[in-house]
């Protein structure tokens, strides 16, 4: 959900909320808990970009996934070879 920035008029706090698109609240107490009830306007907001702080790209986190799934599915292969499988006739 998108992250919007409001500014009561009353007690001049300025409120983050995460609300779902086209919910509009319109006092104060509607995304925190303020005694003041005043009205809140929508302001002007940096959009919140999050990156890792290491030079991980996302080739390199799919590569290693890819890995990973592939040394998982070589243990799983082992183990069901090392398993003793008995085939029951269908009656």
């Amino acid at each position: 959900m998108p992250r919007y920035d409001y500014k009561c008029v009353k007690c001049e706090k300025v409120l983050e909320a995460v609300l779902p698109m086209g919910k509009k609240p319109q006092v104060c107490n509607e995304i925190t808990e303020c005694s003041e009830k005043g009205p809140i306007t929508k302001i002007f907001s940096v959009p919140k970009i999050f990156r890792p702080e290491t030079n991980d790209t996302a080739g390199n986190r799919v590569r290693r996934f890819i890995e990973d799934s592939r040394d998982e599915l070589k243990e799983q292969k082992r183990d069901m070879t090392s398993q003793e499988h008995v085939v029951e006739p269908n009656e």
